[in-house]
């Protein structure tokens, strides 16, 4: 399992344990190659008193073709730097969402305007006392 699996896996909401799960059953297990050839050896042919022809020349050796660079394989790095956007992204919209859903007890205190202000110079309230 490569890093663009784990990521997508990621992406798909799979936890830590459930990946790591993933990967191990994904391992191949490793069997007993037993050789086609051994099982049924291939016949001899007898030979034959026939006349034979000159072998012809051997085809020339074509060049082995040069591996392109694969564009489907991102740099490890690059995948470690995707994954830690991402979880900065998540985290940042669950803060926003707690503090949306926040509340402040018995609500936000009300600012006393000019009216407020003259009738509590004129009439103040009675408060009780405290024992």
């Amino acid at each position: 399992m490569n890093a663009q699996d784990i990521l997508n896996l990621v992406k798909a909401g799979f936890t830590h344990d459930e990946i790591i799960a993933l990967a191990q059953e994904k391992e191949p297990v490793p069997m007993d190659p037993v050789p086609a050839a051994a099982q049924n050896p291939a016949p001899v042919p007898e030979p034959t008193n026939e006349p034979t022809q000159a072998p012809a020349p051997a085809p020339a050796p074509v060049p082995d073709p040069v591996p392109a660079a694969e564009p489907d394989k991102p740099d490890p790095v690059h995948m470690i730097n995707e994954l830690t956007k991402q979880v900065a992204q998540l985290t940042s919209a669950v803060q926003a969402q707690a503090i949306q859903n926040s509340s402040i007890p018995g609500g936000l205190p009300k600012m006393p305007d000019a009216a407020d202000t003259l009738a509590e110079i004129i009439r103040p309230t009675r408060k009780p006392k405290e024992v």
